[in-house]
């Protein structure tokens, strides 16, 4: 298991009408920052992801039904992924995204722990 903790919120990085959540690392430029849930990682991380584990936001744990080509390698190198909290598309799916279930965003604030697992 991998974990991180929210240290901050972008201004534009949580929207009602997307179904969608974008995570980086502290390393994160100032300029996409503000479209951003920025999470810092306690030790070490190698990840290795697959269909059927799960991510969690505090309490709200959702089933991971698709991992992206380069999530793993992204989430690796500058803590970034997408995390889609709705249906697979047959095409244009993105390379660095989580497709999880259940589809509805979780509440996400300053300090809210998310687990890899």
């Amino acid at each position: 298991m991998i974990e991180s903790v929210v240290k901050e919120i972008g201004s534009e990085a949580l929207n009602n009408e997307e179904s969608l959540i974008i995570l980086f690392d502290e390393s994160v430029t100032e300029g996409l920052g503000k479209h951003c849930v920025i999470q810092k990682f306690s030790g070490a991380r190698s990840f290795n992801l697959k269909e059927g584990q799960t991510i969690s936001f505090d309490d709200q744990n959702y089933s991971i039904k698709k991992v992206g080509e380069v999530t793993n390698k992204f989430l690796d190198e500058m803590g970034h992924v997408s995390v889609v909290f709705g249906p697979i598309p047959t095409e244009d799916r993105l390379v660095n995204a989580l497709y999880v279930e259940p589809y509805e965003v979780p509440t996400i604030k300053a300090g809210t722990l998310i687990k890899y697992q």
